[in-house]
């Protein structure tokens, strides 16, 4: 955890089973009324939506660039309803979305961005690493991705309090690890 937060320049990660765990803690953290909108691209494994339904919101699907198969902006503004209230971006295959302007859009409009960089962890969108500017940032280390580790994610939460509270959601409730117990 200490090493991977030193990489992407963030203060403390929280090493999961997987990137999906990350999603889906980052999603219950944002305690969203049922039924609340969560955009996500269309291009993505199908964990990106799989944990939208789990917390009982509802996915709504972004078209993507065609080049490098991200959201941008446009998309997001083409998609946005009275009931939106989060966004799930996706670095895909080491493309960074834009997230100066996407978090700066969201923003505007209230949205909680969560960044999937299941397979970005060398990217970096505006000189700094993806995954460490918006509300959550989530990595994979699954047999397929950048780097493996064969099984596994990372999360960051980027507010303090919530990302105690991350930690103690991964931990099943509890306030202690093994080796602090």
């Amino acid at each position: 955890e200490k090493e991977f937060s030193a990489f992407v320049q963030c203060e403390e990660m929280i090493a999961l089973n997987s990137c999906t765990a990350g999603l889906h803690i980052a999603l219950k953290l944002l305690d969203l009324p049922p039924g609340s909108e969560v955009l996500v691209p269309s291009m993505t494994f199908c964990s990106t939506a799989n944990v939208v339904e789990l917390c009982n919101y509802r996915p709504v699907f972004l078209d993507c660039d065609p080049l490098t198969r991200c959201v941008g902006v446009k998309e997001i503004e083409s998609r946005l309803t009275p009931s939106t209230r989060a966004v799930i971006v996706v670095h895909f295959a080491g493309y960074p979305c834009d997230m100066t302007r996407i978090n700066s859009f969201c923003a505007s409009r209230g949205l909680f961005v969560i960044e999937d960089c299941a397979h970005a962890i060398e990217t970096r969108s505006g000189g700094k690493h993806v995954g460490n500017e918006s509300f959550a940032g989530v990595y994979s280390f699954y047999a397929t991705k950048n780097l493996t580790t064969g099984e596994g994610g990372m999360l960051y939460i980027r507010d303090p309090g919530k990302r105690a509270l991350a930690r103690q959601l991964s931990l099943h409730g509890m306030s202690k690890d093994a080796w602090k117990r």
